[in-house]
């Protein structure tokens, strides 16, 4: 996993650098092949911006939040982020496609075409 952070318009600490990496690890549990996490980190004023992208398996999942703290902002986006996982992960495993291929596993040729034409009349 390649982790790049960004911070905008502050100095990164080393406990920011800490926190960020175990809360990452918080979502190894979800994919074993994260390509690119990128994460932004960004002050404006009082608001403490965090902007998380990963790249997984063809997606790419970016969650934001801003508070006042910069911690709570990035716990406030894994949290977020890890919704999003959830959701994306019961999406796949809910999608179902029709196997026809059962069908001509499990009966003869005879069996087959009963089957197909009752199917077709339903």
């Amino acid at each position: 996993m390649q982790l790049k952070i960004t911070a905008r318009h502050f100095d990164l600490t080393d406990g920011i650098k800490e926190h960020i990496n175990s809360e990452l690890s918080k979502l190894k549990k979800y994919f074993d092949d994260v390509i690119n996490v990128d994460v932004i980190l960004s002050v404006e004023k009082y608001r403490n911006k965090c902007e998380i992208e990963l790249r997984t398996m063809g997606q790419k999942i970016i969650a934001s939040e801003e508070t006042n703290d910069m911690y709570q902002s990035i716990d406030k986006t894994i949290d977020k982020l890890e919704r999003n996982i959830k959701k994306l992960r019961d999406k796949i495993k809910n999608h179902k496609v029709k196997d026809n291929n059962n069908i001509l596993k499990n009966t003869n040729e005879k069996e087959f075409l009963e089957a197909a034409r009752e199917n077709f009349e339903e």
